[in-house]
């Protein structure tokens, strides 16, 4: 299976929080079986903690970032 994050709403404006539509498209491939979540289209998609599952392959082509947030509320506290 192959989704990208766009189909799940990520935008790749650098601007517009992805976290949530990232996240999405790695557990719904997730819960279909594994697969490939695929970040393309160029440009830049912000986004805040991500937690990957077994059987996913995370994939950015080529012109596409994928850049952390920098405000460290948004990221939860790891003992």
């Amino acid at each position: 299976m192959l989704v990208t994050v766009t189909d799940f709403g990520a935008v790749n404006d650098g601007v517009t929080d992805n976290t949530e539509a990232i996240q999405k498209a790695i557990d719904f491939v997730a819960g279909s079986g594994g697969g490939t979540v695929l970040i393309s289209g160029g440009g830049i998609y912000l986004s805040y903690t991500l937690y990957l599952r077994s059987g996913i392959e995370l994939k950015i082509d080529s012109g596409t970032k994928l850049l952390g947030g920098s405000d460290p509320e948004k990221y939860p506290e790891v003992p």
